[in-house]
């Protein structure tokens, strides 16, 4: 039996401003920036090192049908606002290492 690994998503990560900023940028939709987000996040997790990426361009553009050269755009488009090298910046601020404590007020433990 497979163990599922877990990593978070914040509220408002679908409308925070950084990526429409990194989609007009970039010239892209804001889908595709998303969607990459979306990969980088899940090889992060997956990463021996997490936080670290190591998804190649082209394997971005395999996954999403588009050009290496679109994910190029994107991915320096978000050099500085979302990541620092292969590294996403803000990664151990919203993927801690801890145990869920769940809600104080309520008890309530979260579905993992």
């Amino acid at each position: 039996m497979s163990t599922n690994h877990w990593l978070r998503l914040w509220h408002d990560m679908p409308n925070d401003p950084k990526f429409r900023t990194i989609a007009r940028i970039s010239n892209q939709p804001i889908s595709l920036v998303l969607s990459i987000y979306m990969h980088m996040l899940v090889d992060a997790s997956r990463n021996v090192t997490r936080g670290h990426v190591c998804v190649t361009t082209e394997d971005l553009a395999s996954a999403l049908d588009v050009t290496e050269e679109q994910i190029d755009s994107v991915l320096n488009a978000m050099e500085g606002r979302l990541k620092d090298g292969d590294y996403l910046s803000g990664w151990d601020k919203r993927q801690p290492k801890k145990e869920d404590v769940g809600n104080d007020e309520t008890g309530a433990k979260s579905a993992a």
